[in-house]
């Protein structure tokens, strides 16, 4: 009852049909499934579209990579402290109490998934949010972890 399809000839996502308005309920409460592929919903009538939570695969690929990239405390301080403003790498390793050549290697980490950006002044590489929603999201993931 449950269609799954091929991704990447490694992968096997599952993807659910059910009814749009999320109003039918099966006999335990939950929303009604539809496993068929055309057709009303045969509780309220209501035409059927299927319910894709992700993108393609490297979408995923990417959405892992910014998970991961927020998956260390460390990263998470320097995300804090970036929401401030723009600063240096040995302000952000003073701050933060983290050796420089530590600190450059977790910055590279969260400016590859996408969540800083740098620019070069001389010797000096200063380091902002991409974009402050970031913190936003920080924030959303802090209240789960309560």
């Amino acid at each position: 009852m449950v269609k799954t399809i091929d991704v990447d000839c490694t992968k096997a996502l599952t993807l659910f049909e059910a009814c749009p308005e999320a109003r039918c309920r099966d006999p335990q409460g939950a929303p009604m499934q539809n496993f068929s592929a055309s057709g009303p919903c045969p509780k309220c009538g209501g035409e059927r579209g299927r319910l894709t939570p992700f993108d393609s695969l490297a979408d995923l690929q990417r959405y892992a990579a910014v998970m991961r990239a927020l998956a260390d405390a460390k990263r998470l301080c320097v995300l804090e402290v970036l929401g401030a403003g723009e600063r240096s790498v040995s302000d952000l390793s003073h701050d933060i109490g983290c050796h420089v050549p530590n600190m450059s290697q977790h910055l590279s980490i969260l400016r590859s998934a996408g969540l800083v950006t740098s620019r070069r002044q001389g010797n000096t590489v200063y380091y902002r949010l991409r974009d402050p929603r970031v913190l936003e999201a920080y924030r959303l993931i802090q209240t789960f972890a309560r």
